[in-house]
């Protein structure tokens, strides 16, 4: 079966994640997770890809990405190739170290960049692993609240800027906002984002007593509105995939987009 091509981000920003083989642990101790950071910052240097806030537990980790040069999937090949070569000879085995590919999200909208920087540092608290997000050593989180210069991270200024002009206080309002409840749809080992999106539209078409087939009638105008603006702010989707999910057609979804984007501009 032919592999689903991945959808280009038009920011250049995507939410990755790799993880193990049948949830198996790949980082396995601080010398693995060091690897992966020194793998990212060598192609970093050469101007492959932008790090933008990370994860790393054994199982999996989370990358937020810019890329500037090439696509997604061939960039993640030469990291995830040069992370398995390593992987291989210090532990002695063979064959396949992640799971898939990679997961990755193209990032849509600037205003979705911070929720995914919240999403990844809060996951060594998701999965139980700490209670407070300073407490866990691999995450970009600290390279943000220290202002750490020495470090693979890009762009902490400038993320800082958009809480407060004062340093100090957009650390402190970063922390507040890290620390918020996260109801965004990101990618997750636990459960896909499709699924979720999935389980969101049934739910509500459930309690509205409708099908899906049924959502193009006239009468189903405002319960077609709603679903579409509803997976349009997930940020994550296209016209064409939205059109896609709810079965209409890509002008429709156009239309209903702009009459409710004000003077927003359509991604």
């Amino acid at each position: 079966m032919s592999r689903v091509p991945r959808e280009i981000s038009d920011l250049s920003y995507y939410h990755v994640l790799v993880r193990g083989n049948d949830k198996q642990k790949i980082f396995f101790d601080d010398e693995d997770k060091k690897k992966i950071l020194q793998i990212l910052k060598n192609y970093s240097d050469v101007d492959l890809l932008k790090l933008i806030a990370y994860c790393i537990l054994d199982t999996h980790a989370h990358f937020l990405l810019k890329i500037e040069k090439y696509d997604i999937s061939t960039i993640m090949k030469k990291v995830n190739v040069t992370y398995a070569y390593y992987y291989n000879c210090k532990y002695q085995r063979t064959g396949h170290v992640f799971y898939d590919r990679f997961k990755s999200t193209c990032i849509r909208e600037k205003k979705y960049i911070l929720p995914v920087i919240r999403f990844i540092h809060n996951d060594p608290i998701s999965n139980g692993i700490v209670q407070k997000h300073d407490a866990y050593k691999w995450s970009s989180y600290k390279d943000y609240i220290e202002m750490n210069d020495d470090t693979v991270v890009f762009y902490k200024k400038i993320i800082l800027a958009q809480f407060d002009s004062n340093t100090r206080e957009a650390v402190h309002k970063f922390k507040v906002y890290t620390k918020t409840e996260n109801k965004d749809l990101f990618l997750d080992v636990k459960d896909s984002v499709e699924n979720k999106i999935n389980r969101m539209l049934e739910i509500y078409l459930a309690k509205n007593d409708i099908n899906l087939s049924e959502l193009g009638y006239k009468q189903n105008k405002c319960h077609r509105t709603h679903l579409v603006l509803m997976l349009k702010n997930t940020g994550i989707l296209s016209i064409r995939k939205i059109g896609e999910i709810l079965q209409l057609n890509r002008g429709v979804v156009y239309k209903i987009i702009k009459e409710h984007s004000g003077e927003d501009e359509i991604q």
